[in-house]
């Protein structure tokens, strides 16, 4: 089911009817490995406000350009390695993706959750850290200069990091006083939100208003976590990334029976049994990648692809609205 409020998107796929791909009703975007090879590197950024060193890991196509940027925050207690089935896809596609090691990643041992508040705002300081070094960052990688577009930059994240990626990208946090703490990176220019968040004590109903930023959000109908299982809205309550933010960008794909780490295909590797949900997973990259391209490419057959709702012709348990 697509809904559409937004003209100037509109206007864009209008202009593309019947000489884009996805005027057939069937779409460019399948989730598929794209045409560059991917390169991986590491980094070290010293963040001399956090007195900590900021590892940070490199995918980018192995070309000689120009590409956009992701900053992509990984889910709490989980790590940079282990979003590569994402992360490279997009690499392939033309994107470097850059993906810092937050404080409460499980590389560093237990996680004191009585610090989580901190922890939080140490995150979103990283996603900033990032853009204020990506001269140190390309220092330190062979090959990588030059080949970072800065002016096209989208924040993106799993779980936790989708809270990240949000907050990082324009949405404006509360502390519990009600005092303003954080608003955002004006250079982040969208945000891709894998299992993105609903409504949390940090963020009053004003703030949801205010989110004018380009936004995907994804989830499914098995998204439970310790977050949100005893909320009685389910996994619907990810949702909120998308219902109560302001018409105009805004995207939300559902998969049916979709779990939190898509059976294991991300931040998975502590599950048992794990059974990798390889549809799932192409639905999301095939998602995500025509949101990079409409809004970091400016791709008029990417716009249309999600106007129209296009990424529901690759699968039945896919369920794409747009507003």
């Amino acid at each position: 089911m697509t809904t559409y409020r937004h003209p100037g998107i509109l206007a864009a796929a209008l202009v593309c009817l019947g000489a884009c791909a996805g005027a057939t009703g069937q779409t460019q975007y399948d989730g598929e490995t794209g045409g560059y090879g991917v390169n991986l590197a590491e980094a070290v950024l010293p963040v001399a406000a956090q007195d900590k060193d900021l590892f940070v890991r490199v995918s980018y196509p192995d070309a000689d350009a120009a590409f956009p940027l992701v900053v992509f925050s990984h889910g709490a207690m989980c790590d940079k390695a282990m979003y590569a089935p994402v992360v490279e896809n997009w690499v392939s596609h033309g994107y470097v993706v850059i993906e810092p090691v937050h404080r409460d990643s499980r590389v560093f041992g237990q996680v004191n959750f009585s610090l989580m508040n901190e922890i939080a705002d140490s995150r979103i300081a990283d996603m900033s850290e990032i853009l204020d070094q990506l001269d140190a960052i390309e220092s330190q990688v062979p090959g990588l200069a030059g080949r970072i577009d800065r002016d096209r930059v989208a924040a993106a994240g799993h779980s936790m990091g989708g809270a990240t990626a949000m907050i990082a990208s324009g949405f404006v946090a509360r502390n519990a006083q009600g005092e303003i703490a954080h608003t955002g990176d004006q250079r982040y220019d969208a945000a891709l939100l894998l299992s993105g968040p609903g409504p949390m004590p940090t963020t009053p109903d004003e703030s949801w208003g205010e989110y004018t930023t380009p936004t995907l959000m994804t989830t499914g109908t098995k998204d439970i976590t310790m977050t949100n299982k005893n909320k009685p809205e389910g996994w619907k309550w990810r949702l909120g990334s998308y219902e109560l933010t302001p018409a105009g960008d805004k995207y939300a794909l559902i998969i049916e029976d979709m779990d939190h780490f898509l059976g294991g295909a991300i931040c998975g590797t502590n599950i048992e049994d794990k059974q990798p949900d390889t549809e799932a997973l192409k639905l999301v990259n095939a998602s995500a990648v025509a949101f990079l391209d409409a809004y970091l490419k400016n791709e008029d057959t990417a716009r249309s692809t999600l106007v129209n709702g296009e990424i529901e012709t690759l699968s039945a348990r896919a369920e794409f609205r747009a507003k």
